[in-house]
């Protein structure tokens, strides 16, 4: 039944439909506009003898009819024909069949994120950050407190917690999450005596709350979870993460500042252990990165392809003899914990928030120990893998001679992370490269040719 709003200028108008005939040479038309220049038109049957017309709010046609019917003594048919004719893709028909608006565009500031690892939970976990392209470090942590405050009830009722206790739990937990994003961020751990999170008791106060949570949680959703706190603490402490990873590039430039690549000179270490990632993914380097507050003294941060650093760009090319330049050789080591974290990224198909929720959920099962956390520990251990060729004194000849001969075109960069040597030859030692080998004889004193 076609209904009409009393705000339409809804009028009667008299109409010649066709050939005359006799007694139909008249007709009557319903028009009600429906935008500017653009209105619908409906045939109305029967003898009617209608002046004005003024629709009610919501009135149905028929019953408006009908009211003024009464009033004049009139009888009529009320069924109203629709004039237009069904759209199809040949007549669509605008005139009659407007085309639906568009959908208002996406906020860019909005970025939402669906995280399902059944290693760590369950069920599908959905989380939105808010990240104005205006964010500073001023203004960090007022937006990081604002997203926590708008995504923890959210993720709350998703794990299925009971309705009545929601409220309550983000109240208490909102101040105990973020001193606990800020504990991952600055790589805080349980047994650091001397952190000021640590003496307030921070990490078992979060224990207990966690306990809170999963005992408001109906059990069939966690029934199968391997360690339902860490997997909550991972789904919770999650917007935060990714707050971070979005905050660092705004707060950086990108991508209108794209940052650089890495050396030939970085490359010669990078590449015993992680290939030529650093290349062929196009990781990029933000030196004298501006570090969101709560980073603490962490030297540098990974997300994704993008590596931040708090030193600035000097020492990425190394002085001869490499092993009294100690600048380079500890901005490198550095760089190959971070790119241990590209690696591990990498793994991930590089997808964010799979990685956050892994390192959170790490970060949890290892007692809040930042060096125990799994993807921190891979991170130590391959950072001194290649000390053979970066701290020693005959690894660093065999640099110094690949450097001051240009041999990065003929020999490549080495595939071993150490150099060897030979059983039956005193004092000879070999490094294998991408195109080839190099030999370096040495004397007693360990100096080589």
């Amino acid at each position: 039944m076609l209904q009409v709003n009393a705000s339409q200028n809804v009028k009667i108008a008299s109409v010649d439909y066709g050939q005359p005939r006799p007694g139909k040479q008249k007709g009557w038309k319903l028009v009600v506009p429906i935008r500017e220049n653009r209105y619908r038109e409906y045939k109305l049957g029967g003898l009617l003898l209608v002046t004005t017309f003024i629709a009610s709010a919501q009135a149905d046609i028929s019953s408006a009819f009908a009211e003024r019917a009464a009033n004049s003594g009139s009888t009529f048919t009320s069924r109203i024909k629709r004039r237009c004719p069904i759209p199809t893709e040949e007549d669509p028909n605008p005139y009659c069949h407007p085309p639906t608006p568009p959908a208002p565009p996406p906020d860019p500031s909005v970025h939402s994120y669906t995280i399902n690892d059944p290693a760590i939970y369950n069920i599908p976990i959905s989380v939105k950050t808010t990240v104005p392209d205006t964010l500073s470090v001023e203004t960090w942590n007022d937006v990081l407190l604002s997203n926590l405050q708008t995504t923890l009830p959210i993720t709350l009722k998703q794990f299925n917690v009971d309705a009545g206790q929601i409220a309550a739990l983000a109240s208490e937990g909102l101040p105990l999450l973020v001193e606990a994003i800020t504990a991952v961020q600055s790589g805080l751990s349980l047994p650091d005596a001397d952190s000021e999170l640590a003496r307030r008791g921070l990490f078992s106060k979060i224990g207990n709350w966690l306990k809170k949570v999963v005992t408001a949680i109906v059990k069939t959703v966690i029934a199968v979870i391997q360690d339902p706190q860490c997997a909550i603490f991972s789904a919770l402490t999650l917007p935060g993460f990714m707050y971070s990873e979005v905050g660092f590039a705004v707060i950086n430039g990108w991508p209108l500042h794209k940052g650089d690549s890495t050396t030939p000179d970085q490359d010669y270490f990078i590449s015993p252990l992680h290939g030529s990632v650093s290349h062929d993914d196009n990781i990029r380097i933000f030196y004298g990165a501006k570090f969101g507050p709560g980073f603490g003294g962490a030297a540098a941060v990974t997300f994704g392809k993008l590596i931040y650093m708090r030193a600035d760009q000097s020492a990425t090319t190394a002085n001869s003899p490499l092993l009294g330049d100690s600048a380079f050789r500890q901005k490198t080591k550095t760089l190959l914990h971070e790119f241990t974290h590209v690696q591990q990224y990498r793994d991930l198909g590089y997808v964010g928030p799979l990685f956050g929720a892994r390192y959170l959920f790490d970060y949890c099962t290892a007692g809040f120990n930042y060096a125990e956390n799994v993807l921190e520990k891979e991170a130590f251990t391959k950072q001194e893998q290649v000390d053979g060729l970066l701290d020693n004194d005959i690894g660093t000849q065999f640099f110094d001679k690949w450097k001051n001969n240009n041999w990065a075109a003929p020999f490549g960069f080495p595939t071993q992370t150490s150099y060897t040597e030979y059983p039956t030859l005193p004092n000879q030692y070999y490094l294998q490269f991408q195109k080839g080998g190099l030999t370096l004889l040495c004397n007693s004193a360990r100096q080589c040719t």
